[in-house]
């Protein structure tokens, strides 16, 4: 009886053990869409551009975003920026996101960086962003997006193969132990 019991748990350790080797784990990949709009001034009226990582391999329902950043690069229009008599005046700029509300107004000075953090809204790899100027005008000279994502595994044929073969010994070994059992006999009364 133990020797039987020691079989099952033999079998079953084996199982435990081989299952793993073949199975995939999600692997890291990086997504770059970069936008030149070619020196463009913006003024009171709204400037709106896509960003798109369909186009480099983003893969929504499978790849996982962890990370998206969002850069713009601004600069003052006027070749002595925001300076009294030689300069324009103060610039300022406001953004939105995929229809999203207007975020607050920000200075535009000689060069400016804007990052922004938009893990949320960038599920289905496309993002629309509009940009305009609250007070005077400027250049809007570039805009990247990184993302940073985990693309699910997909089983491997071999883990798919590995896993079939310990169902079939587990089957096997039903059927080898359903044999060695004596049969109930029955008496009639």
């Amino acid at each position: 009886m133990l020797n039987r019991w020691m079989k099952h748990w033999y079998a079953l350790l084996i199982m435990a053990v081989a299952l793993p080797v073949g199975s995939a784990h999600a692997v890291s990949v990086r997504f770059f869409d970069d936008i030149d709009p070619g020196n463009a001034r913006i003024t009171s009226s709204t400037y709106s551009y896509t960003h798109n990582i369909l186009d480099n391999g983003f893969l929504p329902g499978i790849d996982s975003i962890i990370e998206a950043t969002l850069t713009l690069v601004l600069t003052d229009d006027a070749l002595f920026g925001d300076f009294p008599i030689i300069g324009d005046r103060e610039e300022s700029v406001s953004f939105r996101f995929d229809g999203g509300r207007w975020t607050m107004s920000q200075d535009v000075d000689f060069l400016d960086v804007f990052d922004f953090r938009l893990d949320n809204l960038l599920t289905d790899g496309v993002l629309n962003v509009s940009l305009r100027a609250t007070r005077g005008d400027f250049r809007f000279l570039f805009s990247s997006l990184f993302v940073q994502a985990d693309r699910a595994a997909v089983a491997e044929p071999a883990s798919i193969a590995l896993f079939g073969f310990g169902l079939l010994g587990l089957a096997v070994f039903a059927v080898r132990a359903n044999r060695r059992r004596p049969a109930a006999s029955c008496v009639a009364a």
